[in-house]
């Protein structure tokens, strides 16, 4: 809990940036937080949220084309995310089960 209050801090995306749906379904879910800079933010940020409700590990994989991430170039995992996979428009990801994985979108 410490250190995802201290990414909090850390990111002004978590804070006050914008939520943007990108996946819903019974057990997952994903979403970007943009900031733009301006104020407490220097340059702009966005962050990729995903979360894993089931028990159970699975596989994502999300299409990006059209949304507010579509010229994203890498993910970086943050805290202890599992690698992601990005090959064109497509994001590929294996989460651990009951899991919040977040990527700064680069």
């Amino acid at each position: 809990m410490r250190a995802l209050l201290h990414l909090r801090q850390q990111h002004p995306a978590l804070r006050t940036g914008r939520l943007i749906h990108l996946f819903s379904d019974e057990t997952g879910y994903a979403y970007v937080r943009e900031s733009r800079p301006g104020g407490e933010t220097p340059q702009a940020e966005s962050l990729l949220l995903v979360m894993n409700n089931s028990g159970q590990p699975r596989t994502l994989t999300l299409d990006i084309s059209g949304t507010a991430v579509e010229h994203a170039q890498a993910l970086v995992p943050m805290l202890s995310a599992p690698a992601a996979t990005l090959k064109g428009s497509q994001i590929t990801l294996s989460l651990p089960g009951c899991s919040l994985n977040i990527y700064e979108v680069q």
